[in-house]
């Protein structure tokens, strides 16, 4: 994307929330409608401590789990995940102890995802293919920031669209 082109779009909006820092750094640098809000999604991930040995290995073709709850259960279960799925990946982020993965290739290109949503949650990016030990206060530390940042937009949103409602009051 054209990063004259995405500022000069930038200038138009209220507000834009990044899901990645990198997004953020590349293509928001410095607007004041640019914010980094995270992958909402670790909200939805409770922090839990595993308790099964073994590894759960998560493939690309890897059947769907009956329901989120379940797969969220299952995978938080395990010590040591490896994920070839980026949402997986972060659900183990809040319970396993070593986590590997393995970036989705498209074109010939890998995604970088998970590098992104590494430097989010550790500041660093790790080898792939390798496990490394889950810093677990750098996970609580990113959870905590998305949170805010989803109640930051949540208050936001309803500016926009409500702004004669107090917050918490049903709009009919």
């Amino acid at each position: 994307i054209d990063t004259t082109f995405f500022h000069q779009l930038l200038d138009r909006l209220t507000c834009w929330w990044a899901r990645y820092q990198d997004d953020l750094l590349l293509y928001g640098r410095n607007h004041p409608a640019a914010h980094h809000l995270g992958d909402w999604l670790i909200g939805e991930f409770p922090l839990a401590e595993s308790h099964r040995d073994g590894l759960l290995k998560i493939e690309e073709s890897s059947p769907e789990m009956p329901s989120l709850d379940v797969a969220i259960r299952t995978i938080q279960e395990y010590r040591r995940v490896y994920s070839c799925r980026i949402h997986p990946f972060l659900c183990a982020l809040t319970s396993a102890r070593q986590v590997a993965y393995e970036d989705r290739i498209y074109e010939g290109i890998p995604t970088g995802k998970f590098n992104s949503l590494l430097m989010d949650v550790f500041g660093q990016v790790y080898p792939e293919k390798t496990f490394f030990n889950v810093d677990r206060q750098a996970v609580v530390r990113y959870r905590h920031h998305v949170l805010t940042q989803m109640a930051l937009l949540e208050k936001q949103l309803h500016t926009l669209l409500a702004p004669n409602i107090p917050p918490g009051d049903p709009p009919c």
